[in-house]
């Protein structure tokens, strides 16, 4: 996230808590080949989504260095697998 790269990530588990679909990534059900293979062609085709996600990508790192914040995140993070 922090380089800025373009995520397409799992809407599983608590990683919609770091990815937020169509702000700094693009989150799909990991069982459907359909719906990956979509948002890979559609992120691969638009640049300006490549550009806006890459921005807010690096934008979103502010979260995780407030100190705070990131202890909301983790511990959501760890009541997912308890």
């Amino acid at each position: 996230i922090s380089y800025g790269v373009p995520i397409i990530a799992s809407n599983t588990s608590a990683i919609p808590e770091v990815v937020e679909d169509n702000y700094n990534g693009l989150l799909c059900n990991p069982s459907s080949i359909g719906e990956i293979s979509k948002k890979i062609v559609t992120l691969s085709s638009d640049h300006a989504l490549q550009v806006k996600i890459s921005e807010n990508n690096i934008a979103s790192t502010d979260k995780f260095n407030d100190v705070e914040k990131f202890k909301s995140i983790a511990k959501k993070v760890f009541k997912t697998f308890l």
